[in-house]
């Protein structure tokens, strides 16, 4: 899932990838996946915070909706969709 940036780079490991404020990741939550925009880094790297944009073309699922914040960390991450190139070092 990781394979490349988007420049052709090799990137090893999702925990390779310097996640920012404004990335987007899939996580996974009772069996769907939901789409993360990155609003907060927590701590240098290992948590973030970020707003649901939805649950595979769902607005909400089980208690979770659209919009509402959720913190996680790198091992509860499926897929990252978009991060900012120019933050990687």
């Amino acid at each position: 899932m990781f394979g490349a940036s988007s420049t052709g780079r090799p990137i090893a490991t999702p925990e390779s990838i310097i996640i920012t404020e404004g990335a987007v990741v899939d996580l996974r939550y009772e069996g769907k996946a939901a789409s993360i925009r990155v609003t907060k880094v927590i701590k240098p790297q290992p948590e973030f915070e970020g707003a649901i944009g939805a649950f595979e073309h769902e607005p909400e699922h089980a208690d979770l909706k659209q919009g509402d914040v959720v913190r996680f960390n790198y091992d509860k991450i499926q897929h990252i969709h978009k991060w900012i190139e120019a933050d990687q070092a």
